[in-house]
């Protein structure tokens, strides 16, 4: 349909881990054109890292246009952002209004034994900085 090659390959994939990630959702829901059961985040997050790289560096590109990186930010917060895209710690991509959204997932494990008993965090210790904070153990 006239679409750069690298834009149909991506299409490719994005609708490869929609569909995916429809089929692992627990309720059966019907997909049409006007909605569907899976927020977008959730998909881009089941693509693989290279997939996710090249629509994060479209987004960056898109940040870029838009003159972002002036006094406001950081001066090397350009640079974290394309370590953490290149790493996969976050996804960036650009939004119905063209708003450049970045995205970060988050996974909490939630262990129970039979007797009721579950595994839980009860702080954290950093730089000898001891916080206290019940959480599930997880990771960004």
């Amino acid at each position: 349909l006239g679409h750069p090659e690298p834009l149909g390959s991506l299409a490719n994939v994005y609708s490869a881990a929609m569909l995916k990630s429809i089929d692992e959702e627990t309720e059966q829901y019907t997909v049409n054109d006007v909605h569907l059961p899976i927020e977008h985040e959730v998909i881009v997050s089941a693509m693989p890292l290279m997939a996710r790289r090249a629509m994060s560096d479209a987004a960056l590109l898109v940040l870029d246009r838009q003159n972002h990186w002036n006094s406001r930010l950081p001066k090397n917060a350009f640079e974290d952002l394309q370590k953490e895209i290149k790493t996969g710690e976050c996804d960036m991509y650009v939004d119905e209004k063209e708003n450049v959204q970045r995205v970060v997932t988050i996974v909490a494990l939630r262990l129970e034994h039979n007797d009721g008993s579950v595994v839980a965090q009860i702080g954290k210790c950093q730089r000898g900085e001891t916080s206290a904070r019940c959480t599930y153990p997880g990771t960004k």
